[in-house]
């Protein structure tokens, strides 16, 4: 019984660790610029206010980010899958000559042993030549 106690209690301690940034920012995102630098800090402010949200959906440009990232996710996605799907099909049903398949396993799997950082200098080369920069298409190609 005392066992579970501790356990129970331990996990709460650890939830609320864990959660209590985010109900911060969450309370924060209520307060007047006042009550966000008080010393001492306001857990629970004392005029509640959208203020910050109306900016943020109607002075900003927010829904137009949004709507970049999601189309450049799903577009990312869709064709990761696609070209994974196709080459993991390819590499699982055909069979080539002269172990090559081996050989194009290996290949294709050693990418993944490079960090991605080494790849910086010639992706920006060929987006540059491309006239990809600062594109939706280029970021979709650098994600995939």
């Amino acid at each position: 019984m005392l066992k579970s106690f501790f356990k129970y209690f331990f996990l709460v301690i650890i939830t609320m660790f864990v959660f209590f940034p985010i109900v911060w920012l969450v309370s924060t995102s209520f307060k007047n610029p006042v009550d966000m630098f008080a010393v001492p800090p306001i857990f629970v402010p004392a005029n509640p206010s959208f203020d910050h949200y109306a900016t943020l959906f109607f002075e900003a440009e927010i829904v137009k980010y949004i709507l970049n990232s999601v189309i450049v996710a799903m577009s990312t996605t869709l064709l990761s899958l696609v070209a994974g799907t196709l080459a993991a099909y390819s590499l699982a049903r055909f069979r080539l000559p002269y172990r090559m398949n081996e050989r194009l396993s290996f290949w294709v799997l050693s990418t993944r042993m490079f960090p991605p950082i080494v790849t910086i200098i010639p992706l920006f080369a060929m987006m540059r030549f491309f006239h990809l920069l600062n594109t939706r298409m280029g970021l979709v190609i650098a994600y995939t």
